[in-house]
């Protein structure tokens, strides 16, 4: 639906109050058209953000067990070291 105050300019700015109070000033399809677009452009790039990301600390962790595993195999690792390193096994890297 649009507002039928939505004639001029002047008019736009009681058109903005008008639509915080009532939802059925909306403004024009094409404004909402290029705010959609604009939201789900920025909603895609947040999402390979977050998807790079997480392989990002996947391929870490692998590094670090591989690191680990290497260092325990040519015993160059020390008891207190493992433990230590035990204790944040489990732990997300953010």
């Amino acid at each position: 639906m649009f507002c039928v105050y939505y004639c001029s300019v002047s008019c736009r700015s009681l058109c903005n109050v008008l639509f915080q109070v009532h939802s059925y000033c909306l403004p024009s399809p094409r404004k909402l058209r290029k705010t959609i677009d604009i939201l789900t452009k920025r909603l895609l790039q947040k999402s390979r953000v977050i998807k790079n990301t997480r392989r990002r600390e996947k391929r870490l962790r692998g590094k670090i067990s591989d690191l680990i595993n290497k260092l325990r195999d040519q015993r160059l690792l020390t008891e207190n070291a493992e433990e230590m390193l035990e204790a944040y096994k489990g732990t997300e890297v953010s």
